[in-house]
């Protein structure tokens, strides 16, 4: 299975370091814009009972094209994400609410950055903060493709 970002350890935190600079809405970024590393897209998926939640691409048209992005509702396990493609098989999931005010966020896809218009919080793909006034972290889980379908990791 392909996905992108780093896969977390049972007990370990995911670092959520980000670069320091915010693209504003419509912008561009300021960094390099590169797609993360080849080995940065591996994750290997569980089973449902592990706490993996398939999104058929079905359900989701055009989620595998780069730029992409879907904000999935799954309730019965408690996964409320943002799925985006930020390059050719690599993906980031998440949670899909501010921190600050329970206000839902918008992906931006040429910043790779989630953005809140309620208060003008602004989220790297990493999940960090880049603009308050959030000042927690969003969740980020492991996303990964197998067959049709994308695997995002809910921890039970």
């Amino acid at each position: 299975m392909k996905g992108c970002g780093r896969t977390r350890e049972p007990g370990k935190e995911l670092d959520s370091t980000a670069p320091s600079d915010v693209v504003e809405p419509g912008g561009t970024p300021t960094d390099s814009g590169q797609p993360p590393d080849a080995s940065d897209c591996t994750v290997d998926a569980g089973t449902a009972e592990a706490g993996w939640v398939e999104l058929p691409l079905a359900d989701h048209p055009g989620l595998d094209v780069p730029g992409a992005s879907a904000v999935v509702a799954v309730p019965a396990s408690l996964l409320y994400v943002i799925v985006a493609c930020v390059a050719a098989d690599c993906w980031v999931a998440l949670w899909s609410t501010c921190t600050h005010g329970a206000c839902g966020l918008e992906w931006q896809p040429e910043a790779e950055q989630a953005w809140c218009p309620c208060h003008g919080s602004v989220f790297s793909k990493t999940g960090a903060v880049l603009r308050g006034p959030a000042d927690r972290a969003l969740a980020v889980f492991p996303v990964g493709r197998r067959g049709d379908s994308l695997w995002v990791h809910r921890p039970l």
